[in-house]
């Protein structure tokens, strides 16, 4: 099964555990799921190029037709976490493609994403990222942090920095739990022997299923809680309710010196603002410090050249965003003054 069809039928089972009025309806799906080669052409003259994004793998595509070719971004961003490790340099993957697919002529056509140019809030780089969690990891004890369930290059960086700070990573979201049991059928050895011994999979009390990847599991309140400073704990935000539901059982010492931190890769609407505030409500009144910090899972706009300069469209449609004219405009001047 390709890792689409998993990730949809993991999706499913979180739908049926929500309780939302969506359990109710069958889960029909008129897809035509296909697995894609990277950098391999198929036979409607496409070509799947991997990228850096929050969610993995991400890919954009390059369309070869009779007449022009289109290049469609996706979602990307410039600079992530672990793009050597994982084969995703954006700039790079783009820069290949167009000297090996398009002949080094460029796009004719460039569907270019533009969610950043629409955002006021500056998102963190990576190192900034680091070094911030690196700072609140020294003073902290129980350490929370929230990353999307299909981020595996920012996981893949938690671990790395645990490791330097003499932390365990422990996984207690069983979304995340479950995505990365559907990495191992598209992730390298390298990569598979990474997650599987530098995680541990956390419960409240135990666990229904072995966890994935032979990975060794723990609980709350026989392991984490008696040594809090030893692990980073990964969470999704909602399942933080299920930590404040279960405060009273582990007593008033747990939140001392405790932190939560939630990253988000997209820019924030007015419904997950309300959702956040309510969620700092509660746990500022059980004497947990939160952080919110975004390290954008989209590029930024002063790094519209360094795309522009490697894929060298003709022309730009900017699609993602609420800003297309200043997109188009930078676009002009990019290609009218070109880089030394």
């Amino acid at each position: 099964m390709c890792l689409l069809k998993r990730f949809l039928r993991a999706l499913q089972i979180d739908i049926r555990r929500s309780g939302l009025w969506l359990n109710y309806i069958a889960p029909s799906q008129y897809l035509d799921i296909r697995s894609l080669e990277p950098f391999r052409e198929d036979e409607f003259g496409v070509t799947p190029i991997p990228v850096s994004h929050s969610s993995y793998p991400s890919l954009s595509l390059i369309y070869r037709g009779s007449d022009s070719t289109i290049f469609y971004s996706g979602d990307l961003r410039v600079r992530g976490f672990q793009g050597d490790m994982l084969g995703v340099d954006t700039i790079r993957n783009i820069a290949w493609a167009v000297d090996n697919i398009l002949g080094g002529l460029g796009a004719d056509f460039a569907l270019l994403e533009g969610t950043n140019f629409s955002d006021v809030e500056t998102p963190l780089s990576p190192q900034e990222f680091r070094s911030i969690l690196w700072r609140i990891l020294d003073t902290a004890a129980l350490a929370t942090i929230s990353i999307d369930h299909t981020d595996l290059e920012i996981l893949l960086d938690i671990i790395d920095i645990a490791s330097m700070t003499g932390r365990k990573v422990v996984i207690a979201s069983p979304r995340i739990i479950s995505t990365i049991d559907s990495y191992a059928y598209v992730l390298k050895n390298e990569h598979l022997k990474k997650l599987s011994e530098n995680i541990t999979i956390a419960t409240i009390d135990s666990i229904d299923e072995p966890p994935p990847l032979g990975i060794t599991d723990i609980t709350f309140i026989d392991d984490i809680l008696r040594s809090p400073e030893n692990y980073i704990l990964i969470q999704d935000p909602i399942d933080f309710l299920e930590i404040i539901r279960r405060e009273a059982r582990w007593g008033k010492d747990v939140v001392e010196k405790a932190i939560v931190l939630l990253t988000n890769p997209e820019p924030m609407d007015t419904a997950r603002e309300e959702e956040e505030r309510v969620l700092a409500s509660w746990l500022y009144r059980l004497g947990v410090q939160i952080y919110r910090i975004r390290v954008s899972g989209h590029y930024y706009p002063h790094e519209l050249r360094e795309i522009i300069t490697s894929l060298k469209p003709n022309k730009l449609i900017p699609i993602h965003t609420e800003a297309p004219d200043t997109m188009i405009s930078m676009f002009k001047k990019i290609k009218n003054k070109p880089s030394m």
